[in-house]
């Protein structure tokens, strides 16, 4: 059977590029790589897959769509700084978000997945862009088994959910309405969902979902997940727990003006860059427990922002149309007192 690398990504940031580069780099020869994203992706990784597709919309749940949310936000005495981009070492993730990525998430699937059957593919291995894998010879393996099989997950049976990392199907088993990603439908499914009381954390629970919404009528076979364990981990960029991380955030206010906002919250000196269009590049220094707001321009004149931390790039911003430029606004305020 005819079988593909289907790679959701979604990478905001340098160190995030990185993982995805060095997946794609060990794949390219190996397997053909469709590739699906929720952000610009750089040239040479483009270079190593045959199929890219790139999806601007990154809508994360929030209390407006009755689930659980979170704002960070910054007290600066005059006024509020609020911000829905952030993650932060003090949140709690996994009482104040519960399944917030639902969304994004279930489109890289059933879009990949759709676009993977109509490119002719019989075989669709679903990999996270973070996985770390040194041989190809498990999917060949995934392979034969979807002869007898619509689908092949791994099960963690301690945690009682599948796998998200890693999962393949025979798109030869699914029509293309039963891969239709509709959002309504899903919201109302995922609601039901998280009125269960056995629905306690976020771990697991979307895969688990994207699973049973592929196992409808289907043969899956459930993998334990030590036999993956052997062949594929993950470098998973928990910013939360993992890394320590400096709020830099690009407010637009009521008259357009265009806004950096950074906060040091490490025990040491940090230089921010913001490089605009390409072409201007503004640097500060900020203390430990210091923040800065500085004015960078005007949107006629701002229409990318690529921000660095010591170097190392972390966001990038397009203000290149309407729809953009609204959604920012939603997600990242000002609040005078």
């Amino acid at each position: 059977m005819k079988d593909v690398c289907l790679i959701a990504a979604y990478t905001p940031d340098q160190q995030r590029e990185d993982m995805l580069r060095n997946l794609t780099r060990f794949l390219k020869g190996k397997k053909d790589i469709v590739l699906i994203s929720h952000t610009p992706t750089p040239k040479d990784i483009l270079e190593d897959v045959k199929y890219h597709f790139y999806d601007e919309e990154n809508e994360l749940l929030d209390v407006s769509d009755a689930y659980p949310s979170f704002w960070w936000f910054h007290d600066t005495g005059k006024m509020k700084i609020q911000s829905r981009d952030i993650w932060y070492r003090d949140a709690d993730i996994s009482s104040a978000a519960i399944g917030y990525q639902m969304l994004p998430v279930t489109r890289n699937f059933f879009f990949g997945m759709t676009i993977c059957k109509m490119l002719g593919y019989d075989v669709a291995h679903y990999i996270e862009y973070d996985s770390i894998i040194e041989s190809v010879d498990f999917m060949n393996e995934n392979n034969k088994l979807l002869e007898s099989n619509d689908g092949v997950v791994y099960w963690i049976e301690d945690r009682k959910h599948t796998h998200g990392a890693y999962c393949c199907y025979n798109l030869n088993s699914y029509s293309f309405d039963e891969l239709k990603w509709n959002r309504q439908e899903l919201l109302t499914e995922f609601t039901e969902l998280l009125k269960l009381p056995s629905v306690s954390r976020s771990e697991g629970l979307i895969e688990s979902f994207v699973v049973s919404k592929m196992s409808e009528d289907k043969n899956i076979l459930k993998r334990d997940i030590t036999e993956l364990d052997a062949v594929l981990s993950s470098d998973s960029p928990n910013i939360s727990v993992k890394y320590e991380y400096v709020p830099c955030i690009i407010l637009i206010r009521e008259d357009n003006t265009v806004t950096f906002f950074g906060k040091n919250t490490l025990d040491k000196d940090i230089r921010v860059s913001v490089l605009i269009n390409s072409t201007v590049n503004r640097d500060y220094v900020i203390h430990p427990n210091f923040w800065t707001m500085r004015d960078v321009g005007t949107l006629d004149f701002v229409n990318k922002i690529v921000i660095f931390l010591n170097e190392k790039k972390i966001k990038e911003y397009n203000f290149t149309s309407e729809a953009e430029i609204e959604k920012h606004k939603k997600r990242n305020k000002i609040q005078l007192k």
